[in-house]
């Protein structure tokens, strides 16, 4: 189990050093992105995505969301964040 952890910490710095300023101290700022990102990748050993094996499904990014009209919609960051809340209530009450 060691190992499997180690594989991901190690993915997990290699991927925050290509987005984290020169001084490494805004680290924070960047983890979720870098973390998400990671559970939306499928996995060489799963060939699933890790999001895909503890949701069921395969993640939708914000800029995949269509609204009513079938219409991609680009969105300021107060509508985004509001339609990824419903696109997860959608999800939840699917399941």
């Amino acid at each position: 189990m060691c190992v499997i952890f180690g594989r991901f910490n190690q993915t997990l710095v290699t991927a925050l050093s290509k987005v984290v300023n020169e001084t490494s101290d805004d680290w924070d700022e960047h983890i979720d992105a870098v973390a998400f990102a990671y559970r939306i990748n499928v996995q060489a050993t799963t060939r699933k995505s890790p999001f895909k094996l503890l949701y069921d499904v395969t993640a939708t990014l914000p800029l995949e969301l269509k609204d009513d009209g079938g219409e991609y919609s680009w969105v300021t960051d107060d509508a985004t964040a509001e339609a990824i809340s419903h696109r997860a209530e959608t999800v939840i009450i699917a399941c």
